[in-house]
């Protein structure tokens, strides 16, 4: 999903922006942590679509399941996840970044195609209209009001 662009948007579409920044680096930081840890993402999946759908999930439920059990444990004794390997919010980037690339994933080629065109950005304004009404949290007005 793209960001709306320029530099004199609304406040509408700054919150959306932000918002999904953090969701983005959020991804970014749990599938950066998986493929240092797991070596099947260190290549290309040799799977099929559905394969490899059900090995994503079950790395997600293996990374989900071994950070709640971790966050049992005193910080010094973490080896998934130690502290500083994960990114601190905005501010800083994790370790798990200066790991050289894994090699297996690879650039998307860029496709135009106009009806997914249109149907993205009617996603994109439906998920702006909910960050801003019903899903709207406490602090997004004043990050992005800084």
């Amino acid at each position: 999903m793209k960001p709306y662009a320029g530099k004199t948007l609304n406040n509408c579409r700054r919150i959306f922006n932000y918002r999904l920044s953090r969701a983005r680096r959020t991804i970014e930081n749990a599938f950066g942590i998986m493929a240092t840890r797991f070596r099947i993402f260190r290549r290309v999946l040799a799977a099929s679509p559905h394969m490899a759908s059900k090995i994503v999930l079950a790395a997600c439920a293996l990374h989900n399941f071994i950070k709640s059990e971790e966050a049992a444990m005193p910080p010094s004794a973490r080896l998934y996840c130690p502290p500083g390997y994960a990114d601190q919010g905005d501010a800083a980037n994790g370790t798990w970044r200066d790991e050289p690339p894994s090699g297996g994933l690879m650039d998307l080629q860029r496709t135009s195609i106009p009806a997914q065109e249109r149907f993205a950005k009617k996603v994109r304004e439906d998920f702006e209209s909910y960050f801003n009404n019903e899903g709207a949290v406490q602090w997004q007005n004043s990050v992005i009001n800084q």
